[in-house]
């Protein structure tokens, strides 16, 4: 299993985590709510879990 943590505005993030769960070498396991970035009200992180797929 594989957990990332990413970084950047809810579209990019948005489409980052439809690039993943088209992937077919992993599986998302858990994709997390939107967490804002303090003093910035334009980017979020989120949490992702990943497991390979086999």
């Amino acid at each position: 299993m594989v957990k990332m943590r990413l970084m950047g505005t809810k579209e990019e993030l948005e489409e980052y985590r439809k690039i993943l769960e088209e992937e077919t070498k992993f599986k998302v396991i858990e994709f997390s709510e939107y967490y804002p970035i303090r003093n910035s009200s334009k980017f979020y992180r989120v949490y992702i879990e990943l497991v390979e797929n086999i």
